[in-house]
């Protein structure tokens, strides 16, 4: 394990046991998440869902199903806000959630093309085959999801973690989540902006663009799909 782990995002913060400090964390062989949960950001809504898919755990890290809340005038709250300051984050304005997860892996995909690049040097992706099966078990993971309606959302090389001792790959957060008929996400889309289409700016769709409807996605009497450019 990776005990020098600090991995942050735009709605967490994940803590390997090199970080927890003075402080004794309950679980000793686990990573601790903040999280904060806001309209748009919601990383425990589908996980009973997921946790059905069997063997769900070779593909995705997800939090366990304990969850304690964390406020500001917790010691360790303001322990874990100042090794997150450099990025930040806007999770510590008021209490977030506390879980813990299994290790995913030390490095994720983003990061490890990053050292890559930086040391001029294949580092991790030396082998085709180390690619092909990060392409394989990735998509096998997804299809998983996609056959129970569930859709990742936020799929993007900082989402994928590897573990570069063993070679294995997993898929995490899971906070844009969203089941069929995915109603939230038609109302109010959300993602990366940086992973967007390019028509997809700011985290709003640009009003040349015609409107979806959910029923967009459902087949007309010839067994299409209806052009949506149709009425723009």
């Amino acid at each position: 394990m990776n005990y020098n782990l600090v991995k942050t995002g735009g709605c967490s913060i994940v803590i390997g046991p090199g970080h927890y400090g003075k402080f004794i964390s309950l679980y000793s062989n686990k990573l601790i998440k903040l999280t904060r949960i806001i309209q748009n950001h919601n990383e425990f809504k589908h996980l009973n869902k997921i946790r059905r898919i069997e063997e769900y755990s070779k593909y995705y890290s997800i939090p366990d199903k304990e969850v304690f809340i964390l406020t500001p005038e917790n010691e360790f709250y303001q322990y874990a806000k100042r090794l997150a300051s450099i990025d930040k984050l806007n999770i510590f304005n008021g209490s977030i959630n506390y879980v813990y997860l299994d290790y995913a892996g030390d490095t994720d995909v983003s990061d490890s093309l990053s050292y890559m690049m930086n040391d001029n040097s294949l580092g991790f992706w030396k082998s085709y085959k180390r690619i092909e099966k990060l392409a394989h078990h990735i998509l096998k993971g997804l299809s998983f999801l996609h056959e129970r309606n569930i859709a990742h959302l936020d799929i993007k090389s900082e989402n994928i973690m590897i573990n570069t001792k063993n070679c294995t790959f997993k898929i995490i957060d899971f906070g844009f989540c969203s089941c069929q008929p995915f109603d939230d996400f038609v109302k109010n889309p959300r993602g990366t902006p940086g992973y967007f289409p390019k028509y997809h700016h700011l985290d709003k769709i640009e009003p040349w663009l015609p409107k979806v409807n959910a029923n967009d996605f459902v087949k007309d009497s010839n067994g299409r799909f209806p052009s949506i450019y149709d009425r723009a």
